[in-house]
């Protein structure tokens, strides 16, 4: 009643800005296209408190009908030395976004992984330096469920036409699928073991030991106890070649009691071509 009384005695127009002042939730929100445009203007901290706040408005209300996925893809694929600022505002966007990200949004920002590792070779340092960030951000983000969208991209560019630090970042970014989710990536052996034969003779060294690290972590996803002993002598031959007699001597010793699947078998291929 003491509220009321106070208000009664302030001018009408007071008490007009006081009865109807704008809570947060009244006032009109920002499109995302005005929020990643703020991202795009700003620098440093500020960019990454734009992109932060980029990420919590997407966070609320999801990406259908959006046209952020779209503008984000144009932004990253942006050529020209000029255009480093906005590509980097792109992938601070996407970082941030996958900081924040839901089962809904997800499924969304899986379709810009191809953009974020090949910005990992872009020219220009800083842009470099916030494509690694987004693709670290893509890594604690990703599970199980997106396996069959992302693996297939990390293929896609685990390849000779591409420059080595977005090889190592699709690498890295397999090596942590293995991680998280095992029994989804075990199956996906059959097509990355010739791959990871390649990449762990590669002539970069930096190639050589993502592979090296990464390989110890999909050969965990087998889940066969008979092989789990000499899992380090296959990856020590796949770098080394000329170990394989002695490493084909090493499984002709194993006596198998579980049963050998896929991806066991896809385990021990590369050693078998080698051995005949």
């Amino acid at each position: 009643h003491g509220a009321n009384s106070a208000s009664e005695n302030l001018p009408r127009s007071r008490r007009t800005l006081t009865r109807h002042r704008l809570t947060p939730a009244a006032l009109p929100s920002m499109s995302h296209s005005d929020l990643f445009k703020k991202v795009q203007e700003s620098e440093g901290d500020d960019r990454k408190k734009a992109a932060e706040e980029l990420a919590t408005a997407v966070q609320g209300s999801g990406l259908k009908g959006s046209p952020l996925i779209e503008e984000l893809k144009t932004a990253m694929n942006a050529n020209g030395k000029k255009d480093g600022p906005l590509r980097e505002a792109a992938f601070a966007a996407v970082a941030a976004l996958c900081k924040k990200s839901t089962p809904a949004t997800e499924a969304y920002l899986v379709s810009l992984l191809g953009e974020v590792l090949n910005g990992l070779s872009d020219k220009l340092k800083p842009v470099q330096v916030e494509a690694d960030l987004a693709v670290h951000a893509f890594a604690e983000m990703a599970n199980g469920s997106a396996i069959q969208a992302l693996v297939p991209v990390c293929i896609e560019n685990i390849d000779s036409t591409k420059k080595w630090t977005t090889v190592v970042g699709a690498l890295m970014l397999l090596g942590e699928l293995a991680d998280k989710a095992p029994q989804q990536m075990a199956p996906c052996l059959t097509d990355l073991m010739p791959l990871m034969s390649s990449c762990l003779t590669d002539l970069k060294q930096q190639v050589k030991d993502q592979a090296k690290s990464t390989m110890h972590k999909l050969l965990d996803t087998v889940g066969n106890k008979d092989i789990e002993k000499v899992l380090e002598d296959l990856v020590v031959n796949m770098m080394d070649p000329t170990k394989t007699e002695e490493t084909i001597h090493k499984y002709a010793g194993i006596v198998f009691v579980q049963v050998v699947t896929a991806a066991a078998l896809a385990a021990v291929t590369p050693l078998l071509k080698r051995g005949f």
